[in-house]
């Protein structure tokens, strides 16, 4: 506040020197109070204002997710400051939150709150298992989190929170088309009737040719919220989201291959497929004067199958080993959390629990690789 009243007194007396940039000085004023009153989430689990939040957190609003029409998540969040995403192709990244970038377990994802994957079953890949489509703001919290969403938030946590349903009734079709062989149909619906509200949101995307010689995918998201008004005390939110990728893994290349033919791939066969569904339901309540309550429970079912192309390694002039990995887990789980004001909202309490089970499968098989020794290609 003490900034804003500043620039507003050097705008006035910019104002009063030179008439002709009062309009300019008047909006960019205007843009910092809107700032002071943006509103975020992920720093206390509920809605606070930016200013009276204790973490660095910057927010990106759907506007800009429209306005940027993103096909690849890191577009978005490498908007954000101290943000690096990496492009590794089709969806397929890495993560650096002030810090080098690496494939340490050390940042959570969330879809409204919630860990789109359980601890200690961290993927670097795992926003590919994210539905663009049916986010309406993307919050990301910089810095250690630990003490609010768990020890995969030592390095940061990066919130994706659901569109929630349109007051009136609308839907939406895009279509979008590149030289490089990308096509994409983007569609929705969304409309309230009485104390309900739904939304659906979704794409179908899809990857053929290109500069890369090696680089096929297919990609499908679609979201489903349900918004119930139990009373004007309680809402109860529903969503279901389910994500599938399919992709080619062309690999990495030497030095004279990235500089000279840098769409070239030694791989002929590696691929990656996940297939990633979400369910949770989630009942908020002011019960109580000066408290808020959320009881959600969710479940999860996530398989990721591939035969990786850094999972192949030469044995000799002809030959080479492989390995194909298969992880599937199911999550059953309950979070509960209760704040409470005390003193005229001078003293605030925060107190939750969560409990979850997620047993998990993994499986490993190695193979036996054909290469041609005079262009180093595998080819089965």
């Amino acid at each position: 506040m003490y900034l804003t009243r500043r620039l507003a007194l050097l705008g006035a007396a910019l104002a009063a020197a030179f008439p002709a940039v009062h309009a300019a000085g008047a909006e960019a004023v205007d843009q910092i109070a809107t700032l002071a009153d943006i509103v975020v989430v992920s720093g206390s689990k509920e809605g606070t204002l930016l200013r009276d939040t204790p973490a660095a957190i910057s927010k990106i609003g759907r506007e800009t997710i429209e306005q940027k029409k993103p096909t690849f998540v890191g577009q978005l969040l490498n908007e954000a400051p101290g943000v690096y995403v990496t492009d590794l192709g089709n969806e397929q990244h890495s993560m650096s939150i002030r810090q080098p970038l690496s494939y340490n377990a050390v940042y959570l994802y969330m879809e409204d709150g919630l860990p789109i994957r359980p601890v200690g079953l961290f993927n670097h890949n795992s926003l590919y298992e994210i539905n663009l489509t049916g986010v309406g703001d993307i919050e990301v919290l910089k810095g250690p989190a630990s003490s609010l969403y768990g020890s995969n938030a030592v390095g940061g946590a990066v919130n994706f929170f659901t569109r929630a349903p349109s007051p009136k009734p609308e839907a939406t079709i895009g279509v979008q088309l590149t030289d490089q062989g990308y096509r994409r149909i983007d569609y929705g619906a969304s409309g309230a009737f009485g104390n309900h509200g739904l939304r659906i949101a979704g794409y179908k995307a899809q990857r053929r040719g290109g500069w890369q010689s090696y680089n096929d995918a297919d990609k499908d998201g679609v979201t489903l919220r349900y918004d119930l008004g139990v009373s004007d005390t309680t809402l109860l939110k529903t969503v279901l989201s389910y994500n599938r990728l399919l992709t080619d893994m062309p690999g990495t290349l030497n030095k004279s291959d990235y500089d000279n033919r840098p769409g070239f791939s030694y791989q002929t066969f590696t691929w990656r497929k996940v297939e990633a569904t979400r369910l949770s339901s989630a009942l908020e309540g002011n019960w109580n004067s000066g408290g808020m309550t959320t009881i959600t429970a969710y479940a999860r079912d996530n398989t990721t199958n591939q035969l990786p192309s850094y999972l192949i390694f030469n044995t000799g002039a002809f030959t080479a080993l492989g390995r194909t990995t298969s992880q599937h887990f199911t999550s059953l789980g309950v979070d509960a959390r209760h704040r409470q004001d005390f003193s005229d909202g001078t003293f605030r309490l925060i107190a939750g629990i969560t409990g979850e089970n997620t047993p998990m499968e993994a499986s490993e098989m190695n193979l036996s690789v054909v290469r041609d020794p005079a262009s180093g290609i595998y080819t089965a």
